[in-house]
C-alpha cells in the first residue's frame, strides 16, 4: 500500500477544480496521473454516532479550541481535531473520458416540462440516438444475473416478471445509518417511469413491501425512516429505485426529481396509462439536451404562426 502511494505521489499532477461542495464537504479535481486523465474526489469522512468514540476522538486533551466569536447566546470557536480525525477518503478515477469531467462540473440547470409530447419527440428520441448507444448497462445485467457485486447485494430475485435485485449503492461507503443509499434494479427490461402501467403493479408493490422487510431487518431503522423513489430523468436508463434515510442528503438534494414509489403506484391505480399521459418535470444539468427540447417547441409555435398564402 505504501508503494502505491509513492506511486500515485510521483506522478499525479492536479491541473483544475471541477466541483467544491461546500455542502457535502467534497471536491472533485482534474488531474493526470503518468500522463492520463484522472479525476481525483477527495471528501470527509462522517462522525461517528458513536458517544465513546466522540470523547476519545474530538472531545480530548489534544483537540484545540479557538474562540473566535460570541454573543450572549452561543460561541463560535474553530477546532483543530487529532490526525487521525482528520482523514479524508481519497477516489481517483484513470484514465477518465472527458463526459465524466462533465458530471462533475458545476453548471446551470434546465427545467422542461415534459408533456407526453415532448416525450414522444424529443426525450425519447434523445436517450435512444444520444444516450444508449454509449451507456454500457452491462454492469446492470451482471448484478441481475449474480455474477458481479455479490458482497454489495442484499436479495435477489430473478423472476422475469416481478424480480429485481437489491443491492447497496456504492456511494454509502460509511456505515452511518443516515447516509444509507440501497438501490432495487428490476429485472423487466424498462427505462423510466414513463415505461410503467397497470401491468408493472405487481413488481413496484413487491419491491416497496419486500425492499423495506428486507432493510428493516437488516438494520435499526423504521418503514417510516425510509425514503423510497424514483428520480426522472434518471442518471442511467435501467429501472431502478432507490432506499435512503430520510436524513440521507439525497432526501433534499433530488427532490426536484424525486417520485415516490407509494406516489407513483397510487397514480397507476387511478389511471392505468397515467406515466404516459402526465407532464413530468424534468432537470437537465447540462444546456445542450436543453436545446432539443426548445428547438422542437420553437419549430412548432412557427408552423402555428405561418401565415397562409392566398392564391
Amino acid at each position: 500500500m505504501e508503494n502505491a502511494y509513492k506511486q500515485i505521489k510521483g506522478n499525479l499532477s492536479i491541473i483544475e477544480v471541477l466541483k467544491n461542495d461546500t455542502h457535502q464537504k467534497k471536491i472533485a479535481i482534474k488531474g493526470k496521473f503518468n500522463r492520463k486523465n484522472a479525476i481525483i474526489v477527495l471528501s470527509r469522512k462522517s462522525f461517528s454516532s458513536d458517544i465513546l468514540e466522540l470523547k476519545q476522538k474530538i472531545f480530548n486533551e489534544e483537540t484545540i479550541f479557538e474562540l473566535k466569536d460570541s454573543n450572549d447566546k452561543e460561541c463560535h470557536f474553530e477546532v483543530t481535531l487529532t490526525n487521525e480525525t482528520n482523514d479524508i477518503d481519497a477516489t481517483i478515477k484513470c484514465p477518465a473520458e472527458d463526459k465524466e469531467f462533465k458530471e462533475f462540473k458545476l453548471a446551470e440547470y434546465w427545467f422542461i416540462e415534459e408533456t407526453p409530447e415532448l416525450y414522444k419527440n424529443v426525450t425519447l428520441p434523445f436517450i435512444n440516438e444520444k444516450i444508449l448507444p454509449k451507456d454500457n448497462l452491462k454492469w446492470v445485467y451482471d448484478l441481475l444475473s449474480g455474477k458481479k457485486e455479490q458482497e454489495r447485494t442484499l436479495h435477489i430475485d430473478k423472476d422475469e416478471s416481478t424480480g429485481y435485485v437489491l443491492v447497496k449503492d456504492s456511494k454509502w461507503r460509511s456505515k452511518e445509518i443516515s447516509e444509507m443509499h440501497y438501490v432495487a434494479f428490476t429485472q423487466q427490461k424498462l427505462m423510466t417511469i414513463r415505461d410503467l402501467n397497470e401491468t408493472h403493479l405487481p413488481l413496484l408493490k413487491k419491491i416497496k413491501k419486500e425492499g423495506t422487510e428486507i432493510i428493516t431487518k437488516k438494520y435499526p431503522v423504521l418503514a417510516a425512516n425510509l425514503r423510497i423513489y424514483f428520480l426522472y430523468l434518471p442518471r442511467f436508463y435501467h429501472l431502478h429505485v432507490h432506499f435512503i434515510t430520510n436524513t440521507a442528503d439525497d432526501a433534499i438534494t433530488m427532490l426536484d426529481r424525486m417520485h415516490l414509489l407509494s406516489t407513483v403506484i397510487n397514480n397507476i391505480e387511478l389511471m392505468p396509462d397515467y406515466y404516459q399521459k402526465a407532464t413530468l418535470g424534468i432537470r437537465h444539468c447540462y444546456k445542450s439536451p436543453f436545446y432539443y427540447y426548445q428547438n422542437y417547441l420553437n419549430k412548432k409555435e412557427a408552423a402555428e404562426i405561418k401565415p397562409t398564402i392566398k392564391k
